[in-house]
C-alpha cells in the first residue's frame, strides 16, 4: 500500500511549511509522505534551521519549492 501524500503550503516555503513538513515526517513518516511548497518560493529561513536543529531535525539542506510541483494530494494545509 502506498503512503498518502499531504502538503503544507505557505507564501515562501521558508519556515512554517518547512518545519511542519519536518515534524510530520518525524512523527508519521511510516504512513504519510509529507511535502511543502510556497506560492512565491524564497530561501529557507536560517532561524527555522537553527530552531529545528535544537530538536534534532536538520533542515540545512532543504530548498524552497514552488506549489506548482503538486499534482494529486490527499490533503493540503495552507499557512
Amino acid at each position: 500500500m502506498s503512503k498518502k501524500r499531504g502538503a503544507f503550503v505557505c507564501v515562501q516555503n521558508s519556515a512554517g511549511s518547512q518545519t511542519a513538513q519536518a515534524w510530520l515526517e518525524r512523527l508519521c513518516g511510516d504512513s504519510l509522505n509529507a511535502q511543502s511548497a510556497g506560492i512565491e518560493p524564497g530561501i529557507v529561513n536560517p532561524l527555522a534551521v537553527a530552531v529545528m536543529r535544537e530538536v534534532g531535525i536538520d533542515l540545512a539542506d532543504q530548498k524552497t519549492k514552488a506549489s506548482s510541483i503538486f499534482s494529486k494530494l490527499e490533503s493540503a494545509s495552507t499557512m
